[in-house]
């Protein structure tokens, strides 16, 4: 008798010790940027950015790699439910200052899990066009002047973009 409940005392010692010793692993969501559009803008220019990606949840800011480029929330007229503005998801009004370099820099989203990866986006002296649905058609591709940015984005695993431009042969 003495022995089991000298085992019973042992296994009461060293099983909360064991438990409270032992490492509980677990992976939090982590902020990533898949996507940016459009890709590019002019100095000077404000534009309307939208992002795409996982973990988006709370974004409300975006940073860029140069101070000349800032980001705010866009905001939609509220509803009639709604007290104020209410923030579009995923949309930002993007203000890129005249000094600002002609370049690849650099912009991430802060969230509720979060700095985001780095996406690259493009500060341009070209003319900078975006793809108009519907352009999966050659009736109704897209109509560019070269030399351009473009900026397009696939909505479907099954949708073509069709652009049309106008190039000399030499």
């Amino acid at each position: 008798m003495l022995s089991l409940l000298t085992t019973r005392v042992h296994v009461a010692i060293v099983l909360p010790w064991i438990l409270l010793t032992s490492a509980a692993y677990g992976q939090l969501p982590a902020t990533r940027l898949g996507s940016v559009f459009p890709l590019s803008a002019n100095p000077g220019q404000s534009i309307e950015l939208s992002i795409g990606g996982v973990d988006l949840d709370d974004v409300q800011t975006l940073v860029f790699s140069h101070a000349g480029m800032t980001a705010k929330q866009k905001m939609a007229e509220p509803g009639p439910f709604d007290e104020g503005p209410q923030p579009v998801a995923g949309t930002f009004v993007v203000n890129i200052a005249g000094n600002v370099p002609i370049g690849r820099h650099e912009v991430r989203a802060v969230g509720k899990y979060g700095v985001s990866n780095p996406r690259t986006f493009f500060v341009t002296d070209l003319q900078c066009a975006q793809e108009s649905e519907p352009n999966n058609e050659n009736e109704t591709a897209t109509a560019i002047e070269l030399p351009a940015s473009v900026s397009g984005q696939l909505a479907t695993a099954a949708d073509t973009d069709l652009y049309q431009f106008t190039a000399s042969a030499n």
